[in-house]
């Protein structure tokens, strides 16, 4: 069972790939191709937000 939930403002997202960067924000990719981020530190009330839109991404990745 997870400790909290992240709320999702378009109700359920087709989620295609997920990665955390080296600041510990989460990123996500959904099959529409919107990227999304939730900043650190996450939390039950952290909100994901739209950053990109129409990239057609089918993942996402982090380099060192």
């Amino acid at each position: 069972m997870p400790a909290f939930s992240i709320a999702d403002p378009l109700g359920a997202v087709d989620v295609r790939g997920i990665a955390f960067d080296g600041s510990g924000d989460l990123w996500a990719v959904d099959a529409a191709g919107k990227v999304w981020e939730v900043t650190s530190p996450i939390t039950s009330s952290s909100v994901a937000t739209v950053v990109l839109s129409g990239t057609n991404a089918e993942g996402i990745a982090f380099g060192p």
